[in-house]
């Protein structure tokens, strides 16, 4: 794989210098067109412009990077997976097929879910993976729902979506 020959220094230094190229010099046209298949409106262009302002500036983008080196094919990707980090998720999508078979208990769940945020230390770094998984595993058990579709409704509830790098170290961070 192609980003794995890189340590994550030169592939912080390589996407801070493709955010530069294709996103802060970029005009609309150009975006949508290189990056994009489909009609960006300039406020999407614009959001786009305010996120790789975010990301350039941010002192801890290596170790966001370190999540998803590995797993996405390019730096769009890249771009699609850490976006959460920057962007505050308004409009969660609940009704999607990773969670139709919990629908009743979701809203259970996540006041589980934010009970257990409540009692864990206010440093996330010191959070490990054993109380995390724990705490959330009980939940599972009080609820009589599997403890994976319990983590995705944690996944839903951080990212917006189904999908993400490793959970728990994105809340770490």
């Amino acid at each position: 794989h192609y980003a794995r020959q890189f340590s994550i220094e030169e592939y912080t230094e390589q996407f801070k210098a493709w955010i530069n190229k294709y996103l802060l010099t970029a005009n609309a046209e150009d975006i949508t067109t290189v990056l994009v298949t489909e009609e960006m409106s300039q406020e999407k262009v614009n959001s786009l412009i305010d996120l790789a302002k975010k990301i350039l500036e941010d002192s801890n983008l290596h170790l966001k990077l370190a999540l998803v080196q590995e797993r996405a094919v390019n730096f769009w990707e890249v771009l699609q997976q850490i976006k959460f980090f920057y962007i505050k998720q308004n409009n969660v999508d609940w009704n999607i097929k990773q969670l139709a078979k919990i629908q009743g208990k979701l809203p259970e769940i996540k006041t589980k879910i934010h009970d257990l945020l409540s009692t864990l230390d206010e440093e996330s770094a010191k959070w490990t993976q054993e109380t995390w998984e724990a705490g959330m595993r009980k939940i599972a058990d009080e609820t009589g729902i599997k403890a994976g579709d319990v983590f995705m409704v944690l996944r839903v509830a951080v990212v917006g979506g189904p999908f993400s790098p490793p959970l728990l170290e994105s809340l770490q961070l």
